[in-house]
């Protein structure tokens, strides 16, 4: 498994970010903070944040169409996403952390699995039978 390591701050000022059956690992102390009109994609990847991670606009995007991988954020750290959009073909997105959206959460395809976590977020658009949240 290949992972990216951030120990310090990572200021993200590239217009799009992709990461593809991966995981980002930010370790305590760490931040990652994206602006702007910034986007980034997490295709069937893990985000592991036991700092900060803070998209201030933009988008993140969670794709994949893997059979048997959830797209998981997980750790001990902040995570707070100004634009979340779920757009998984197969499975979905598993929360094993607490995560707020402040702006819009775009529900495309996919279910998003609370797995008892908290998902705090201001607007939510596309519901359906296709893509909703669990509280499970």
């Amino acid at each position: 498994m290949k992972g990216i390591f951030f120990t310090s701050v990572l200021m993200l000022f590239i217009h799009h970010f992709g990461i593809s059956q991966s995981s980002i690992f930010i370790g305590t102390g760490g931040s990652v903070y994206t602006t702007g009109t910034s986007s980034m994609t997490l295709e069937n990847a893990k985000l592991i944040n036991n700092g900060t991670f803070t998209s201030i606009n933009g988008n993140i995007l969670i794709s994949g169409n893997a059979p048997t991988t959830n797209t998981t954020f997980e750790g001990t750290g902040i995570t707070t996403f100004n634009n979340l959009t779920i757009n998984k073909i197969s499975n979905g997105l598993q929360l094993n952390q607490n995560i707020v959206v402040t702006g819009n959460l775009n529900l495309v395809k996919g279910l998003i699995h609370t797995n008892g976590n908290n998902l705090k977020c201001g607007a939510t658009t596309g519901a359906s039978s296709a893509s909703y949240v669990v509280t499970d």
